[in-house]
């Protein structure tokens, strides 16, 4: 009767035991030093300090597409129509492309189209011999829409990376911002609403790059992305650009940036 109390006496004492070094063990998880100062911060306001930190998940997740991958006719269905939706529902869309082009050189970057009447939904070109990128788009009465971006020296055998920035594509006014190799080039306003593009063309629609055009100028695309929504952090995050000349991105900018990079202590979290 002695030895079933011993054993059932230990039994309880190994199981407060696993208990105790259990609940140490969270503490230990959930407790690290908070950001203002030495003392230790625990359970549920550590995590609450972490989750103001992040941004929302939304803004991490959006589409980034590489353009010069997109090939069978199937994958470029999908693509354009991701891209038809953020044209209608994303607050920016970004292009982003890093090339070179001999002097005076030039061509078209990116295009949008429709098989069946080569219909110029979004066009970006290079024109190397006035230094300036050329943007055309399918306006809401049928015409096409031309912006001049100027101070765009890209055609001069040297390798570039360049953004476009389509800022409010959906709404009545949007706006139009160049990049060149991080620095704010030209930008234009209050331009004329784009037209959306019907569901019905989805399947008749071209994507186009100038990979191949500008192999045969002697130049070449080494990247193109597409980026369908998100902030102009992020997009500096993903090409490692502080985009000079826009002020508004850098507050946003550091949170962004230490979690897309997985640097935690630039993030202030421990």
């Amino acid at each position: 009767m002695e030895t079933q109390e011993l054993r059932g006496a230990l039994a309880l004492l190994l199981l407060c035991s696993f208990a105790s070094a259990s609940q140490d063990l969270q503490e230990r998880v959930c407790c690290a030093p908070r950001m203002e100062g030495g003392e230790l911060g625990c359970g549920t306001s550590r995590i609450q300090e972490w989750k103001e930190k992040l941004p929302p998940v939304s803004a991490l997740w959006e589409p980034v597409i590489d353009l010069l991958t997109v090939g069978e006719s199937r994958q470029m269905v999908a693509v354009a129509e991701k891209i038809r939706t953020a044209l209608l529902t994303a607050g920016d869309i970004y292009l982003l492309s890093t090339f070179r082009l001999p002097p005076k050189q030039g061509g078209v970057l990116f295009g949008l189209y429709s098989r069946q009447d080569n219909t110029r939904w979004l066009e970006a070109s290079v024109v190397g011999k006035i230094n300036k990128v050329l943007v055309r788009y399918q306006r809401e009465d049928g015409k096409v829409h031309a912006v001049n971006l100027q101070q765009a020296g890209l055609a001069d055998g040297r390798t570039h990376t360049v953004l476009l920035r389509l800022r409010g594509p959906s709404r009545p006014s949007p706006a139009l911002h160049l990049y060149v190799d991080c620095k704010l080039g030209d930008q234009h306003a209050g331009l004329p609403a784009l037209a959306p593009i019907p569901p019905a063309e989805v399947d008749g629609l071209e994507i186009r790059t100038g990979q191949k055009a500008y192999l045969r100028m002697q130049g070449f695309v080494e990247s193109m992305k597409i980026i369908l929504g998100g902030s102009m952090a992020r997009v500096g995050a993903l090409s490692e650009c502080p985009f000079q000349g826009d002020e508004s991105i850098h507050s946003a900018g550091n949170t962004e940036t230490c979690l897309l990079t997985l640097d935690h202590g630039s993030c202030g979290l421990w």
